[in-house]
């Protein structure tokens, strides 16, 4: 999967869990919850784990501070640019990473939430 969709949404943890050792399965559970992890000016198609092993190399994010929005996909990519601008401008950060959670809402239609960490703890 590159981008996410409606299409590659159903069943979209099972690529997750098929990358896990069988003896390890039991020890892993994710959420359903899925997203745009951008890291490097890398996009990383995400799922959020609620079970897991501690000695695992995850992403955490880190606690702080967020700017968030929520969006609609047409309009995500400008409200992303505005949110960067702002970041930089208001909050005197550049976030090193960009979360963008996927909201399906209505009859099959995406949202995002995008979150910006402008003060870490």
């Amino acid at each position: 999967m590159s981008t996410p969709s409606l299409e590659n949404l159903f069943n979209y943890l099972e690529p997750f869990y098929k990358e896990l050792p069988i003896n390890l399965k039991d020890k892993f559970s994710f959420k359903d919850l899925a997203g745009i992890y951008t890291y490097q000016n890398k996009d990383y198609l995400f799922a959020q784990c609620e079970k897991y092993m501690d000695n695992v190399d995850l992403i955490k994010l880190p606690k702080g501070l967020y700017l968030c929005s929520y969006v609609r996909e047409e309009t995500r990519k400008e409200r992303l640019n505005h949110l960067l601008i702002e970041a930089k401008n208001k909050y005197k950060y550049v976030p090193d990473f960009i979360v963008q959670a996927i909201v399906i809402s209505g009859i099959l239609h995406l949202d995002y939430q995008i979150k910006l960490l402008i003060k870490p703890f």
